[in-house]
């Protein structure tokens, strides 16, 4: 009769370290998968702010010069567009 008490203990203990086991397994998978999607909502939240300063920091910064090539582009195209416009006269007929 002993020996079946003890065999049945054993089993159940066992039973009971396989079972602590695998929760331990699934208690570090949880853990895990949740210190990575911290990991990529803190990256994500970080690129966000990043992208907001530049932003801001492009807006404050002054356009560049223009070259001389770019400005005469830009004279020729007004000088055009005000030649080819109708006189006051002319737009109010």
């Amino acid at each position: 009769m002993r020996d079946i008490a003890a065999t049945w203990l054993n089993a159940f203990v066992w039973a009971e370290t396989g079972a602590a086991i695998l929760l331990a397994a699934w208690c570090l998978l949880a853990l895990g998968i949740a210190a990575y999607v911290l990991h990529r909502a803190t990256r994500w939240a970080l690129s966000r702010a990043r992208h907001r300063t530049d932003l801001a920091r492009m807006r404050r910064r002054p356009a560049p010069p223009r070259t001389a090539s770019e400005q005469a582009v830009l004279d020729y195209l007004t000088i055009r567009t005000a030649w080819n416009q109708p006189t006051r006269e002319e737009a109010g007929r």
